[in-house]
């Protein structure tokens, strides 16, 4: 395949051994032919699949625009036939005109994930847990923000280790884990597994965020998500063999739209499970309530810290007299970060994900770590429990 001018990939007659064959394709312009003839002696290209399958036209990003099939009869001479004798052949024509496809609105793959979700979302049958002689009045609160999945990093660029999809999904894993037997002491009765807050490296087919900045990623956006889907489910799943789960969404600043999908689909994946609660509505701010507790969960690139303990407050007045313990969980600069306003902590929650070439090339060098939260429902943040992963390289 040669590049010519103004971005026209051209392929004049690739060799053929049956017949002639010509293809181009203008990517600016996004049009393309296919085009090949050949005689009755071997024919073997006679439809437009044949056409579509000799030139190898990549059907998810080319479209069939209109195409024709013609034939036509040739007689030939003693000398040219080949055989001593006059003989007539019937030639035959399969023209294809393609166009770029255009991609599948967002709203309509969003309501065929959630149809396809409560289509083949299992059948969740109530888990008979061992009851403890005395609850213990603690969730577990796993939070693990900005894993960007699907971005690309480059140790020998970065200096800061390989990471992609596959890492990020076996960290994720292995952090889930750690958390939850680090937890086991204090036996909570609920986990609250936090996901968003930039989950998702991009937000769209082009690979970028949802303001429109360009991404190194290592696979197209269709499948990141699905790997994503099946990340959470997988992990919520082995939790819920614990204990009741409760999800929080947060959209994030790379993933809003991505994220608030995600959310959809798992609500209607456990529509069915009456100890798994999805918290995926539209509000930039969620929260937790728990006993004299309150977690305030948003992604930190447009809320001020000054704002958020009013915020708080207004967001929650019905139950803001029983609240003695208030916090914010913040994500975004990808940092352990803690400050106190207004009788609220504004606890800024670090990530697990390497830095891609950007973020290496301005210095950006944070300690990674996940990081758990044991509540008490009357006493409060009684233990901070943290796991750091390994550098790939």
């Amino acid at each position: 395949m040669k590049e010519g001018k103004d971005g026209v990939v051209d392929l004049s007659k690739p060799k053929h051994p049956d017949g002639i064959s010509n293809a181009s394709f203008d990517e600016s312009k996004g049009v393309g032919t296919v085009d090949i003839r050949m005689t009755a002696r071997k024919v073997t290209v006679e439809t437009l699949q044949d056409s579509l399958k000799v030139h190898g036209v990549d059907t998810d990003i080319w479209q069939v625009d209109r195409w024709s099939v013609n034939d036509w009869s040739v007689t030939m001479g003693s000398k040219k036939s080949g055989t001593g004798k006059a003989e007539t052949y019937m030639n035959g024509q399969v023209k294809v005109w393609l166009k770029r496809a255009e991609a599948e609105p967002v709203e309509h793959m969003l309501k065929r994930f959630i149809a396809d979700a409560k289509k083949h979302a299992p059948k969740y049958k109530k888990i008979k847990r061992v009851a403890a002689k005395k609850k213990s009045g603690n969730i577990l609160e796993i939070n693990m923000p900005d894993i960007h999945l699907g971005r690309l990093s480059w140790d020998d660029e970065t200096l800061r280790g390989h990471y992609d999809t596959k890492i990020a999904c076996q960290l994720v894993r292995q952090g889930t884990m750690e958390l939850c037997e680090l937890a086991e002491p204090f036996k909570p009765e609920k986990f609250i597994f936090v996901v968003g807050n930039d989950f998702y490296n991009v937000d769209n087919f082009g690979n970028a965020t949802t303001a429109g900045t360009l991404q190194d990623v290592d696979a197209r956006w269709h499948k990141t998500f699905t790997r994503g889907r099946l990340l959470v489910v997988n992990a919520v799943d082995d939790l819920r063999n614990i204990a009741p789960v409760e999800i929080v969404v947060v959209p994030g600043n790379h993933d809003r739209q991505s994220a608030f999908t995600l959310g959809e689909v798992l609500s209607a994946w456990y529509k069915d499970a009456k100890d798994i609660k999805v918290n995926n509505s539209p509000a930039f701010r969620k929260y937790v309530h728990w006993g004299k507790c309150l977690i305030g969960y948003t992604h930190g690139k447009e809320t001020k810290a000054d704002k958020m303990p009013m915020l708080m407050t207004q967001d929650n007045k019905n139950i803001w007299a029983l609240i003695q313990f208030a916090e914010w969980h913040v994500a975004h600069i990808h940092q352990m970060k803690v400050q106190d306003k207004g009788g609220v902590r504004i606890r800024h929650i670090p990530s697990i994900a390497s830095v891609d070439a950007w973020e290496g090339q301005k210095g950006y060098d944070e300690v990674r770590e996940a990081q758990g939260f044991v509540w008490n429902n009357m006493l409060g943040n009684i233990a901070r429990l943290s796991w750091t992963p390994g550098v790939v390289r």
